[in-house]
């Protein structure tokens, strides 16, 4: 009769090598930052034990190929005008590259003239993922701000999951990852709605 049980130690050593023991094994299953690993542990769930987890893991819409013109200093200028224009939509006080403690954060809204900052928002292109998620994790440690993560591939996407799960793990649940697409899109919605209200004199 064969063995039923799950070898991880087999999969970590001839797949990720000894020295992922102490990552992937810290904390216990509840705890994994490797997505290799988990699909493996998938895997063998639905053939030893005959149980199938739904995976669920999050695919974010980028930019498609065609859309993107621009250098990635563009476009990441671009996001930055989009959601300050957003904000302003949205009747918030906003402000690009905002300094507080020697920290210059990408895009800040607020209520008030000279009140903390109500959302923060880092874009991500082609910059340094720890860097962008320590300062958000700065502006909620700070004033509790609402925190926005704008990343423009699903590489980004997964590496910020990565140190979500670990280094930032304090903020996994409270940064919103929003894609570049996404926030394309919902400039041109907001835009056309505000647009048609005009038109109606509503505004």
């Amino acid at each position: 009769m064969g063995r039923k049980g799950i070898d991880v130690s087999y999969f970590i050593v001839n797949t990720l090598g000894y020295g992922a023991f102490a990552d992937l094994l810290r904390g216990g299953v509840n705890f994994i930052r490797n997505v290799e690993f988990i699909d493996f542990l998938y895997n063998e769930f639905k053939e030893k034990l005959k149980y199938e987890i739904v995976s669920s893991k999050k695919t974010i819409p980028i930019i498609k190929t065609e859309e993107i013109t621009l250098s990635e200093e563009d476009l990441h200028s671009q996001l930055i005008e989009l959601i300050i224009e957003i904000g302003r939509m949205n009747n918030f006080l906003t402000e690009k590259e905002y300094i507080a403690e020697n920290i210059r954060f990408d895009v800040i809204w607020r209520r008030i003239d000279k009140g903390s900052p109500t959302y923060v928002f880092e874009v991500q292109v082609g910059g340094n993922i720890y860097s962008a998620l320590a300062k958000l994790k700065h502006a909620y440690d700070l004033w509790n701000s609402n925190i926005f993560f704008i990343i423009s591939s699903n590489k980004d996407l997964s590496s910020a999951q990565t140190l979500l799960n670990g280094t930032f793990h304090e903020i996994k649940n409270k940064v919103k990852i929003i894609s570049a697409y996404e926030i394309k899109k919902l400039f041109l919605r907001k835009k056309s709605w505000i647009d048609y209200e005009k038109k109606l004199k509503i505004l």
